[in-house]
């Protein structure tokens, strides 16, 4: 569908093949917002603010100013994510614990939450306005008893009693001297969401330091990454030592995009030494 047939539906609240049986008009008042929203979209404005609404795998999201927008490598990590849990039989457990990081509109969360019947999903980021579109997200298919949201940078303020049996994030992975360079519609979402420091994996290095305290053993991680970026980011889990299993994906245009990795098994033991050590030197 080309972006004006995506605002003429918006607009008329009918389908594609409405607009072409001569049974659709504009009125006045829609014309108006008709050539409102060319405007927009003529300086640069995303589609996807103007409609406030997109779509993601059978979801449609709203899509508020000022918050990331779902893109469709993301499905490839979704999709991922669900062959993975299916494939070791998680979604069978009573209580599925899923964390996603950085959930901006709530995308991933709201698909995974569908998809998934026993799945009771966390879902943090930092910006209180990101977390009222994912409620909004939430409501739209009644997923408000699953979803948990909680305003967070990473892991500061979740329950340290609890540990999950995936987390999965969509982090800011553009390096900083990329950024000027993005296309105009891409530069005016919100910088915090983008922005991966020099070389696009300063949330990565953040991540790992804290990982295995809040996966259970045999736990999934599950990320997007950049374009380049396979071989830094093998290095990371690698460098962790808290996985024993990494595989990556790629998205349609046969890019690498997706990192899945299984924490350690034998991790518990080794946490818990930790832990007895710390609490002695305490």
């Amino acid at each position: 569908m080309t972006e004006k047939e995506q605002m003429l539906t918006s607009i008329l609240n009918c389908r594609r093949a409405d607009l072409y049986t001569g049974d659709v008009v504009l009125n006045e008042g829609q014309e108006k917002i008709f050539a409102t929203m060319q405007a927009r979209r003529a300086k640069g404005e995303p589609l996807q603010y103007i409609l406030r609404e997109t779509g993601f795998l059978n979801l449609s999201l709203r899509v508020e100013d000022g918050i990331f927008i779902p893109r469709p490598e993301t499905e490839v990590l979704v999709d991922r994510v669900l062959r993975e849990i299916r494939s070791r039989k998680l979604d069978q457990k009573e209580s599925l614990r899923i964390l996603d990081i950085g959930t901006g509109t709530g995308n991933i969360a709201a698909a995974l939450a569908f998809e998934l019947d026993s799945a009771a999903v966390t879902a943090v980021d930092v910006s209180p306005r990101a977390l009222l579109n994912a409620y909004k997200n939430a409501g739209r298919y009644n997923l408000y008893k699953r979803i948990t949201l909680i305003q967070s940078d990473l892991f500061r303020n979740l329950p340290s009693d609890i540990q999950y049996d995936v987390i999965v994030t969509n982090p800011p992975y553009i390096a900083r001297g990329d950024m000027p360079h993005l296309p105009e519609d891409v530069r005016q979402e919100p910088t915090k969401a983008l922005n991966g420091g020099i070389d696009g994996m300063d949330f990565y290095r953040r991540m790992m330091s804290e990982i295995r305290y809040y996966l259970v053993p045999g736990g999934i991680f599950a990320c997007e990454m950049g374009a380049g970026q396979k071989s830094e980011i093998f290095r990371t889990l690698k460098n962790s030592q808290a996985f024993e299993t990494i595989k990556f994906y790629k998205d349609l245009a046969g890019l690498d995009r997706v990192a899945i990795a299984a924490l350690k098994t034998e991790r518990q033991d080794e946490l818990l030494s930790e832990a007895v050590s710390l609490e002695l030197r305490g």
